[in-house]
């Protein structure tokens, strides 16, 4: 007896891998070992068993080259997100909670699987919004059981603050989970670029404080910011974030991240989202401009004195 090529295509295999993220999680099914195998080194820290919010059926086309051009993610009430790029084709339904991706070229050269990655924390900044929280660009250090986010664009010294940090525990120096839980705002680690010390089984740390570095050749000291300030800070530096910028529809980037002058318009839903986490952010959690040395014994004292 023969059996037929689509039964064969049933019969298939496929490997699955869930990842927590902020306590949200995904579940990423593949017939290519390979690619799974690479997600599991990649994603190692944040790794579940089967119980998934969210189910993704990713499909590797290797006939293709790997291009990165034209990026554009394309969302509707959140309910669907559309991704078009020269590597990664999506559609995600996420009231189903079910998605379909396809991606092309090795599946082995770094670009691509990178490119992957960069999709996923596109989509988890988007669920994150349905879930009272947000993808901040900052590193996140745990002290005595507490979290501080040190929240700022590139260059203003997230990276050095965490380095005069490592007596704690760094979680990330670039991208932080925040999210609202039974009334209390929590830091979370994430897989996305580069990581830390890590708690990668979900564990969310109460937010003490949002720090805004400045950096100060002299001497190291606080300033408290009010609420209406803290939410233009806010607002502007996850504007200003590139990554942000492709994500909530305000550029279309060409050829590797490069911007160009193509404009299009921004999706107000998600602005407006945005805004309200902020707003809640800034009510909840103190913020501050911390200017600071290359001194983190002084730096810390500082933080400390806030009690």
């Amino acid at each position: 007896m023969t059996v037929s090529s689509t039964a064969r295509t049933r019969a298939i295999a496929l490997s699955k891998v869930c990842i927590n993220v902020a306590g949200i999680t995904c579940l990423i099914e593949t017939s290519n070992k390979t690619f799974a195998d690479l997600l599991r080194r990649k994603y190692s820290r944040f790794l579940l068993a089967e119980d998934s919010e969210l189910s993704l059926r990713v499909e590797i086309d290797q006939r293709k080259s790997s291009r990165f051009y034209r990026s554009r993610f394309k969302t509707a009430a959140f309910g669907n997100i559309i991704v078009s790029t020269g590597n990664i084709e999506a559609d995600v339904n996420l009231v189903e909670g079910r998605g379909e991706v396809s991606m092309a070229s090795l599946i082995e050269d770094k670009t691509t699987f990178n490119l992957f990655g960069v999709f996923l924390a596109s989509l988890y900044a988007i669920i994150l919004l349905e879930n009272k929280g947000i993808l901040l660009h900052s590193s996140g250090v745990v002290k005595d059981g507490v979290g501080y986010v040190f929240y700022g664009s590139s260059g203003t010294g997230k990276t050095t603050i965490a380095g005069l940090s490592s007596p704690y525990c760094v979680l990330n120096d670039d991208r932080i989970a925040v999210r609202t839980e039974n009334g209390t705002t929590l830091m979370f680690d994430t897989p996305f670029w580069d990581g830390g010390q890590g708690q990668g089984d979900a564990i969310g740390f109460p937010v003490k404080g949002i720090f805004i570095p400045r950096k100060d050749g002299s001497s190291c000291y606080l300033k408290k910011l009010n609420p209406q300030t803290a939410v233009s800070n806010l607002m502007a530096m996850q504007y200003g974030d590139l990554f942000s910028q492709c994500l909530y529809g305000s550029v279309q980037p060409r050829d590797s991240f490069r911007i160009e002058s193509n404009i299009v318009p921004r999706n107000n839903k998600l602005c407006g989202a945005i805004f309200d986490i902020c707003c809640e952010l800034a009510q909840k959690v103190p913020a501050f401009y911390l200017y600071f040395t290359k001194d983190g014994t002084k730096m810390w004292r500082c933080i400390d004195a806030l009690g």
